[in-house]
């Protein structure tokens, strides 16, 4: 079957389940699984004891993505589907969010690092939005001629070029980050003020612990 991706193996010594997911037409390494192309995966398939159990991601919704796991008992791969999917869903109202607001994803990204960070050499901007040397000098054009940042000598080191907003770029994306937070704010909505903060405190504590593992035995580079 054409795009199938690994995405992890053998979660459990009894009931031993793999799970795919699938791309129709086109592969993906496996250590690009966190990347956003990735969240437009349409099936699931589940391999439990030799059988292969195939859910769209319909199926997903009625039947629940844990279901083909549950026998598994693994308290692993439940939380990583759970962050997956509940991950998917906030990232949508994020990305409707901005585009609601007549930005680009990446223009909103350089305006925001700006406003909340001041004034930050290129290539700083670009290492904080993830994008490459390229990207941001044309990000950084693009803005600049809609007079929304200017660039500025460095006070300390004139070869280094700083990206300012201007009066009107901290105009727009002040008005624009207000919306996008009311819009996420909805989004994490379902959740109490109390179990947000918790929701927080508990997802630093899981990645701090799971950087940690990098590179250890308990935690082996992809293949």
């Amino acid at each position: 079957m054409p795009g199938i991706v690994r995405a992890a193996d053998g979660f459990a010594s009894k009931g031993v389940v793999t799970f795919r997911f699938v791309r129709v037409g086109q592969d993906t390494p496996v250590d690009a699984f966190i990347n956003q192309r990735y969240l437009e995966s349409k099936i699931l398939e589940f391999k439990e004891n030799g059988k292969i159990i195939t859910m769209t991601e319909s199926d997903c919704e009625r039947k629940g993505a844990n279901s083909a796991v549950n026998t598994a008992g693994s308290a692993g791969t439940k939380i990583w589907l759970s962050l997956w999917k509940s991950g998917r869903s906030v990232e949508s109202h994020a990305l409707s969010s901005i585009a609601s607001l007549g930005m680009s994803l990446t223009d909103f990204a350089v305006l925001e690092v700006l406003l909340h960070k001041g004034p930050l050499p290129v290539n700083t901007i670009g290492k904080t939005v993830l994008l490459t040397s390229g990207s941001i000098t044309t990000a950084v054009d693009r803005l600049e001629e809609k007079g929304l940042v200017e660039r500025l000598d460095s006070p300390s080191d004139r070869r280094v070029r700083i990206v300012s907003l201007t009066k009107e770029g901290t105009k727009q994306i002040k008005v624009a980050f207000a919306e996008h937070q009311k819009h996420l704010e909805l989004a994490v909505s379902p959740l109490t003020k109390e179990e947000q903060r918790q929701l927080v405190e508990l997802l630093k504590k899981l990645g701090q612990g799971a950087d940690r593992l990098k590179g250890s035995s308990a935690c082996p580079p992809p293949q």
